[in-house]
């Protein structure tokens, strides 16, 4: 009976620290909410993602005092960007409908190994496909520019990469 109870005993005491120490846990970042207060200073400006770049194209009127942009160059800029976001309208939409293709896929039951290889394949083509569109967009959109508005395009470029490691080293 000594035995037992001693037995019973140390099982309670064991029971009662293990609940004691498991409510201590603290979570982990990876599991804690997102807390927009608490964002780095990096992810402020640009997103929680971070910056994809693209200014000149999507928003000109942020460089016309930058670089000196004329009202001409400003509507060049403005018709290259609304060209190219018209010719990658449908190759958007296709990878929409892709990426929806791939989540059914690898939320199903079983895993079709090479269905999803497809898809995956056709992702990196349309992907690839944007990118063409898009450099071709930006070499015309340089073409627009004059060389010493393209060397300060260049200059801005460098400091805030340099800056952005800089961040990054913190």
């Amino acid at each position: 009976m000594r035995n037992s109870m001693t037995t019973l005993l140390a099982l309670a005491t064991l029971l009662l620290t293990s609940t004691a120490t498991a409510q201590q846990v603290v979570p982990g970042p990876a599991a804690q909410a997102w807390n927009p207060e608490q964002t780095p200073q990096r992810f402020k400006r640009h997103g929680r993602r971070g910056h994809r770049g693209g200014k000149l194209l999507a928003r000109p009127e942020l460089l016309q005092a930058k670089l000196g942009l004329s009202d001409t160059q400003l509507v060049q800029l403005r018709t290259i960007h609304d060209q190219c976001r018209e010719k990658t309208k449908a190759y958007r939409s296709q990878m929409r409908q892709l990426r929806r293709q791939m989540r059914t896929l690898i939320q199903g039951e079983t895993l079709d190994g090479p269905m999803i290889d497809a898809v995956h394949r056709e992702m990196r083509s349309l992907r690839g496909k944007v990118a063409e569109l898009r450099f071709g967009a930006r070499l015309q959109a340089l073409g627009v520019l004059t060389k010493d508005q393209r060397v300060k395009l260049l200059d801005g470029a460098k400091q805030r990469r340099q800056r952005l490691r800089g961040a990054w080293a913190r």
